[in-house]
């Protein structure tokens, strides 16, 4: 007889099934667990059969609990999120609560334990501070207060507290390697009178990780990650019950749609002005009511004399558990002073078992999170010793990825930039959403769920000849330009004959054809991303089945469609590191040699060339927009040659790929990223150096196009209409040029605007005439001129989804626009218009792209910000020109002793400030492909300098700090005239290594480049000189 009791004809459920699971458990189950498995059961049953649960929602679901298991790891508990965002946790929390003593409903609410909770907090004074690295957007706070008996209200002397709280990048101490150890946290003992104080930061809202699980919970629930600004406290006294609470910032968001639904009234408090302290600002009075215990053998933490007890249970500590005589106080520090406070007296005992201290230490390091679980032993016997011996490490540059490492990010970041306009927004406006952003420190990635393949894509795993026809098609496009590794003809032959052809699942070529479909499915529609997914891991396994230990052209070409995949599906990290691969591969062929490639037939030298050209591409493209050193060289592979006497790059010489416009455009990258980003400074002479290869580029860009198969020309050299294939590589070639220029000047705009903002604009220099207010200015411009590419991009039919580069080039625009409008570069380009285009364009992408998404919400901060600064700027120059006025015919109100209550009588709100923009640009974002307008006045970048030789003009560090100005000290920045430079001496700044390019001197030491996470103050630039 089957086991769940179906018969025919029985009702539609069988009634019988839930309580044969439950008889079938053994007689020696014990009662507890009898009981919660009877319930569970009956409840899990019920609920499956209330929703008709499916099989494959079941599969989701084990999926789910699947996926939280493998993210889980001793700074993640992803499990314990599951439970948090469901309320399960706070429940529980309740009901353990509430089983307590009846004096327990006096005593101070319990919260939530969290998972960040350590036992090695450090013994710290009263009145002492927890930070030990104050964060530069902090506010620090006195809180103080009385614990007393919640019955008879006298004071509890001798109380531990224990306090934790996250920093205001949202990450905990053992989260962060970027803290010091025991910073925000501390365990403290009650006076005689029961009284506690400390320093402490003000709790800040923060997302717990929304990329796991949770977070997919969440998005499915339309809910938001986001816990309100809490600090975390554990209160522990002999014969009192213990506290494990939070409490929470009165004027924190989120109080009311806590994503783990912790917050309760009684919880909230308000931090209030103080005066009369430096250390502090505000301060909290908070007193904590502790419950005594009953008198029917109540022993604490809800604690039935069983070992463990409850509250060790949920800490994760089960095997540190132990009884003593008297009561302990959990936890020392090494190196406290015994005499000024009260220490612990319990220790573990030496009675556990071998077995047991094992358990013990594989609990420590796999679930309290602790730093010191990672130090060296010497680290532990001296630490003091040897942070004086050994330099420490700096983490500025370090952000989360979506698991919560961190990951290095360099000058020529996006985020870099984004980081450096949030610090000088706040030094003008002061904080705002822009500014306060919870999520300023993260990297926004995607790790997908693991799903288990449909029956029917185990069954039927290739696509019909009319699907695989349709994704090469979207393939095609979204690769336009980017990646260029087939014949478009020879591609979609072979594919459509490989999905004819059963016999042909696993070779070699498989691997290509299903990394193909992959991006073809992805960027096609949001509906086809699971079918993407699933081609991409069949694609992915094959591959590496297939070739990793192999180097061949093939080898190359998966793990760059990889890639590219994983850069359309916004895995960045990965899709850098699986790049490396790839290059090494083609390095291992000679492919970066011309030379070598010229050795083989013609088919298959444009096959390693085409290979080599998307490496350039994606390599260079990962390279400025993370920040890191470029993994491919033309350089390296003798193409380029030096010309000594003018100390300028000759002609690209690539043996037949000199023409392509893609290939000389990724070399002007090279040279910016190695000589700019990676030596983290910029010379005006660089610059002219750099834009001899733009002009050569412009002007061979007909020739350029046409070698890169985008022109559209017909065999008879008549002009015709392009097709949506070439407007999209167009597009993104367009994108790329124009964001090289953004690169190139990025420093001399940071330079002019946080001029401006520290009070050291110029109005001689407002005029255009100086160098660093030309290249901001062809900053600007560039980005305009990106804004209408994309724009037309996105409102093309038929244009694929993902197109990773434009949403690039939209969003480092947009923050170039919307920086610009803080040094008021409004008053002479279409700044608000183009910043409210751009926010529209990422609007529409971000149906699809989580970065898009991402990108969207930082430029709609950065355009409220602007709008700020337009209306406090326009309330000022009111101000001021209402004092001239006044000056001429008097002040009736003053002169009345009246008392004016308006700043202003103006009735404009930000998104009505009168419009600055009466220097509109021409639309001529395609002038550059129109070789009828080289006779007219050329764009910024184009203009020629004229500098003595013995000067090499003002030298900005890559953050726009002035780290060189010049040899007369007394002279200011010089003006840009229109000749050239002239003959320079071959023997300065030459390179050490004999690789050809210029060496200037480093000030890096003297003017450091802007920390991602640090403040910074703006230096005169005469004072500099001195």
């Amino acid at each position: 007889m089957a086991t769940n009791g179906a018969k025919a004809g029985s009702e539609r459920f069988d009634p019988t099934f839930t309580q044969n699971v439950i008889n079938a458990m053994g007689p020696k189950t014990s009662p507890r667990m009898r009981e919660v498995m009877t319930s569970l059961t009956k409840h899990l049953h019920d609920f499956a059969r209330e929703i008709e649960l499916t099989v494959d929602e079941w599969t989701e679901g084990v999926a789910l609990l699947n996926w939280a298991g493998q993210m889980s790891d001793d700074r993640r508990n992803e499990g314990q999120l599951v439970c948090d965002v469901v309320g399960l946790e706070t429940l529980v929390d309740e009901i353990t609560y509430k089983k307590a003593s009846e004096a327990t409903d006096l005593a101070t609410q319990s919260a939530i334990l969290g998972p960040f909770f350590q036992t090695d907090h450090k013994i710290r004074k009263k009145d002492e501070s927890v930070v030990e690295k104050l964060p530069d957007d902090a506010e620090v706070a006195y809180v103080y207060g009385q614990v007393v008996d919640a019955t008879t209200k006298k004071p509890v002397a001798n109380a531990s507290i224990d306090i934790w709280e996250a920093s205001t990048n949202g990450l905990y101490e053992q989260q962060d390697e970027e803290q010091p150890k025991s910073n925000l946290c501390g365990k403290f003992y009650t006076d005689e009178n029961g009284e506690y104080g400390l320093y402490c930061l003000r709790p800040t809202p923060y997302p717990i990780p929304y990329d796991g699980p949770a977070g997919k919970l969440l998005q499915l629930l339309d809910r938001h990650p986001y816990r309100p600004a809490h600090i975390h406290f554990i209160v522990l006294a002999e014969g009192y019950k213990p506290i494990t609470t939070q409490i929470f910032d009165k004027t924190s968001k989120y109080l009311d749609d806590d994503s783990v639904f912790a917050v309760k009234d009684s919880l909230v408090v308000e931090f209030l002005p103080r005066d009369g302290d430096e250390k502090a600002k505000k301060q909290l009075n908070y007193n904590i009511h502790m419950a005594p215990l009953s008198s029917k053998g109540e022993s604490g933490d809800g604690c039935d004399g069983q070992q463990p007890c409850l509250l060790c249970k949920r800490r994760g500590r089960e095997p540190e558990c132990v009884f003593s005589d008297v009561f302990s106080k959990r936890g020392s520090h090494s190196g406290q002073d015994s005499s000024s406070t009260p220490q612990p007296i319990t220790q573990l005992k030496d009675g556990l078992n071998e077995s047991n201290d094992e358990i013990a230490i594989e609990s420590l390091l796999t679930l309290s999170g602790t730093r010191s679980a990672a130090k060296s032993p010497q680290y532990d016997r001296d630490p003091d010793d040897l942070i004086s011996k050994a330099p420490v490490p700096k983490l500025a540059r370090l952000l989360r990825d979506g698991r919560g490492k961190f990951i290095f990010v360099g000058d020529s970041s996006n985020l870099a930039f984004v980081q450096n306009i949030r610090r000088l927004v706040k030094a003008e406006i002061g904080e705002c959403q822009m500014t306060s952003d919870p999520l300023r420190h993260a990297m926004c990635e995607v790790i997908p769920p693991q799903k288990v393949p449909t029956p029917a894509q185990f069954q039927h795993p290739k696509p019909s000849a009319a699907e695989a026809q349709d994704l090469i098609k979207h393939y095609l496009l979204a690769s336009s330009g980017v990646i260029d590794l087939f014949d478009s003809d020879d591609i979609t032959d072979h594919l459509l004959t490989w999905t004819r052809d059963s016999s042909a699942e696993t070779d070699f070529n498989s691997s290509i054809y299903y990394l193909v479909m992959a991006i073809g499915a992805l960027t096609r529609n949001s509906t086809d991303v699971d079918q993407a997914e699933f081609y991409f891991l069949r694609g992915r396994e094959i591959g590496v089945a297939s070739f990793l230990e192999d180097p061949s052209v093939l080898t190359i070409q998966a793990y760059t469609l990889i890639t590219f995949y994983m850069l359309a599906a916004v895995r960045r990290n990965g899709a850098f590191m699986l790049l490396g691969i790839a290059v090494r591969a083609a390095y291992a062929l000679g492919l970066h040699r011309s030379d070598i490639s010229n050795l083989f037939e013609p088919r298959e030298r444009l096959a390693r060339e085409r290979v080599w050209k998307s490496l350039r591409v994606l390599d260079l493209y990962m390279s400025g927009s993370l920040g890191r050193p470029p993994a491919t060289s033309e350089v390296d592979g003798g193409s380029v040659s030096w010309n000594r006497s003018t100390r300028d790059y000759e002609d690209i010489q690539m043996n037949g790929r000199n023409t392509s416009a893609t290939l000389r455009i990724c070399f002007i990258f090279e040279r910016i990223l190695n000589e700019v980003y990676c030596r983290r400074e910029v010379s005006v002479q660089l610059v002219e150096s750099i834009s001899r290869q733009y002009r050569d580029w412009t002007m061979q860009l007909p020739a350029g196009l046409k070698a890169d198969s985008l022109d559209s020309l017909d065999a008879n050299g008549a002009s015709t209409t392009p097709t949506l294939r070439q407007t999209i590589g167009i597009a993104h070639l367009k994108g790329a040029y124009y964001w090289s220029i953004i690169l190139l000047t990025r420093p001399f705009l940071i330079f002019r605007v946080s001029s401006k903002i520290k009070g050291r604009g110029d109005d001689e220099d407002s005029s255009g005439n100086s160098v660093t207010m030309t290249l901001s200015e062809a900053c600007i411009d560039a980005a305009l001129r990106s804004i209408e590419i994309a724009t037309d991009i996105v409102h093309t039919p038929g244009i694929p989804k993902r197109l990773f580069m434009i949403t690039n080039s939209t969003f480092i625009s947009a923050m170039v626009i919307g920086f610009a409008i803080f040094g008021d570069f409004d008053k002479s380009f279409p700044l608000l218009s183009s910043i409210t285009q751009a926010e529209a364009i990422l609007t529409i992408m971000a149906k699809d792209d989580l970065s898009a998404r991402r990108h969207h919400e930082i430029t709609s901060y950065l355009r409220l910000a602007a709008l700020e600064h337009i209306n406090r700027r326009d309330q000022f120059q009111m101000q001021r020109r209402r004092q001239d006025i006044h000056n001429i015919f008097g002040d009736p109100i003053k002169t009345n002793g009246g008392t004016s209550t308006k700043a202003t009588t103006g009735t404009h709100t930000p998104d009505q400030a009168p419009s600055s923009e009466a220097g509109q640009l021409d639309k001529n974002g395609a002038a550059l492909f129109d070789m009828a307008d080289a006779g007219d006045t050329a764009p910024p970048w184009q203009l020629r300098f004229d500098m003595p030789p013995e000067s090499r003009g003002p030298v900005l560090t890559t953050s726009g700090a002035l780290a060189y100005g010049g040899e007369e000290s007394a002279e200011q920045i010089p003006s840009l005239p229109r000749t050239d430079f002239g003959q320079m001496p071959d023997t300065d700044y030459l390179s050490p290594d004999g690789s050809g390019i210029p060496s200037l001197p480093s000030y890096a030491e003297e003017f450091p480049l802007f920390s991602l996470m640090t403040d910074f103050e703006m230096q005169d630039p005469f004072i500099l000189r001195t």
